[in-house]
């Protein structure tokens, strides 16, 4: 401790401490909101999340201290609200890109091994989950389609979930072998004993704003580049 002259010549005789107890029911609380939070992350908890960081935000800069589980709170924060992604309009088609995503598990990565790639990078999917927040302009239906591509001359099935709700396939081919692919998500369906989505006839759905799209591991060990949207025109 040192006392240094401001307007100096003063006389200064003791130095007293005296311990400030911090009241500890409201921290313990929120530890225990936080650990009763659920492990999947959706949309249909997001209410449970954001009570749970109203009342972190609430507590007094000691009690935060004494939270000693809210790095669990910010890891699902941060898979909740990845960057909400506005899209590249090229002919029409929205595209958005797979690496500006969140990881509810750490079976994911971005890379740049694979050559041709859009953006900074693809997302390679081991066993995990990706999940994007795609800014949709308009409300209508889409035909959804992803790019992908395996590194290992294999054929590649994996799901895409919608807004939490529907899920759906998409597969690589064995012969987009480090090579980029673009095929659209469908239903189960197969052709000469092979993996093929059956399209969805009119398209999926979608809402003009946030529209969370997720890719996780079916037969895993993929690699994603881009989502693209285009909007199915209905003969009125």
């Amino acid at each position: 401790v040192e006392i240094g002259s401001n307007w100096g010549y003063c006389a200064y005789d003791k130095i007293v401490l005296e311990k400030v107890v911090i009241d500890d029911s409201a921290p313990k609380a929120v530890i225990a909101q936080i650990d009763k939070l659920p492990q999947k992350i959706t949309e249909s908890v997001r209410s449970q999340i954001e009570a749970a960081k109203s009342a972190y935000d609430a507590l007094t800069n000691a009690q935060k201290s004494l939270v000693t589980n809210y790095s669990k709170l910010e890891e699902k924060l941060n898979i909740l609200n990845p960057t909400v992604q506005e899209p590249q309009i090229k002919n029409g088609m929205y595209f958005y890109e797979t690496e500006i995503c969140s990881y509810p598990n750490n079976s994911c990565y971005t890379d740049t091994a694979i050559s041709g790639y859009s953006g900074s990078g693809y997302v390679f999917i081991m066993e995990g989950t990706i999940r994007t927040r795609l800014n949709v302009l308009s409300d209508g239906n889409y035909i959804i389609s992803i790019v992908s591509a395996n590194n290992d001359g294999s054929q590649k099935c994996d799901y895409v979930t919608i807004n939490d709700d529907n899920k759906y396939l998409v597969a690589t081919p064995a012969t987009a072998n480090k090579v980029w692919n673009t095929s659209e998500i469908g239903t189960e369906n197969y052709v000469d004993e092979k993996i093929s989505p059956k399209s969805i006839e009119g398209g999926i759905a979608l809402k003009k704003g946030v529209n969370i799209v997720e890719i996780g591991a079916n037969l895993g060990y993929c690699a994603y580049d881009k989502i693209v949207l285009e909007k199915v025109v209905i003969d009125d």
